[in-house]
């Protein structure tokens, strides 16, 4: 069984996450002392299995998954602009900013001006980019089978090979 963490560790794993540095995530937690101690302060944390079990625990706690992040693009990629608007009894429109609040994700920025606020949402088109390279929608095909073709048609590597060789050699000669 574990030992349960001390708040100084517990603040130290915190940081850890954030800063990936043992050495910043004590002196952050609260640890006292020069650097070197708190080098050496970092370095033992990262050692006591109490303290490697709360980052592991945490590190899968806060890990963004492939289809956490295939579902956000793909929220943002179906956003609309009208989810956030409020048409009030003028035929007048507002930003809802409960809507903002919500969902806030598909928010890029906003900003106050003085008619209202400006709202923008992130670019759907790069959404939809990131999740067609996702699921390789774009990749380039090239044919590598050349040789099996010329094969075919009677053609020996090693003639290929000297074609090749032979036409190189003449594109040196005309420089």
């Amino acid at each position: 069984m574990l030992r349960p963490l001390t708040y100084l560790q517990e603040r130290f794993v915190e940081f850890f996450l954030q800063t990936g540095n043992a050495t910043e995530a004590a002196r952050l937690a609260g640890y006292n002392g020069t650097y070197a101690s708190l080098r050496s302060i970092g370095w033992e944390n990262l050692t006591k299995p109490n303290i490697k079990a709360a980052i592991k625990k945490r590190m899968a706690e806060i890990q963004v998954n492939t289809d956490e992040v295939l579902f956000r693009l793909s929220q943002q990629a179906r956003a609309s602009i009208g989810e956030f608007i409020k048409i009030d009894e003028d035929n007048g429109f507002t930003i809802d900013l409960e809507k903002v609040k919500e969902l806030g994700h598909l928010v890029k920025r906003i900003r106050p001006t003085r008619y209202g606020h400006d709202l923008e949402l992130h670019d759907s088109q790069d959404a939809l980019t990131l999740i067609g390279k996702h699921h390789r929608l774009f990749t380039e095909q090239i044919r590598v089978d050349w040789q099996l073709e010329a094969i075919e048609q009677g053609i020996s590597p090693s003639e290929i090979f000297n074609a090749m060789v032979t036409f190189f050699m003449d594109q040196e000669d005309d420089t």
